[in-house]
């Protein structure tokens, strides 16, 4: 119902525009308050809580984006970036766009993390190769990629916890 054309909420008897307009902001509240509980300080303790952190991150969302979380020597998040939206189906990232967010930063290690809109946790082949490309060019600049998240229907699985 949240991602139904505004339109076509207001066909169904009893519904208007403004409360339309309130169906559709929902998760965006509901998103806001998950991640809310974190508080201002964000401090990751394991790679779980990061991909449980990512799983409400994708609240609501219907295309695949990709977020890029920058954490210090302790884990704690120094940003949260996202850096590319695409279709239903895909989202292109270059390794420039990841770096060009961390060369400037406190960052030591960084977690990516993108959704799956179509309800498949398992990464594609252009998933795979992106996560490598984006792997190096961290490594040049001395960042180490902690994992990669891939998030679908409220789960997600990580690429160092899963085998290929």
């Amino acid at each position: 119902v949240c991602n139904a054309p505004l339109e076509e909420l207001m066909k169904v008897k009893g519904i208007g525009r403004k409360t339309a307009q309130q169906i559709k902001l929902f998760p965006y509240f509901v998103k806001a308050y998950q991640l809310s509980a974190h508080g201002d300080k964000i401090s990751f303790r394991s790679i779980n809580e990061i991909g449980e952190y990512c799983v409400k991150l994708y609240t609501g969302v219907v295309n695949e984006i990709m977020y890029v979380l920058c954490l210090d020597a302790s884990n704690k998040l120094v940003n949260q970036v996202l850096v590319a939206e695409g279709t239903p189906s895909e989202v292109y990232v270059e390794p420039r766009q990841i770096v060009e967010h961390v060369i400037h930063t406190t960052t030591c290690s960084v977690v990516l993390c993108h959704n799956h809109p179509g309800g498949t946790l398992m990464p594609s082949q252009n998933d795979i190769e992106t996560n490598k490309r984006i792997k190096v060019a961290l490594e040049a600049i001395g960042i180490r990629l902690l994992d990669h998240i891939i998030v679908a229907n409220g789960n997600y699985i990580t690429f160092n916890n899963h085998k290929f």
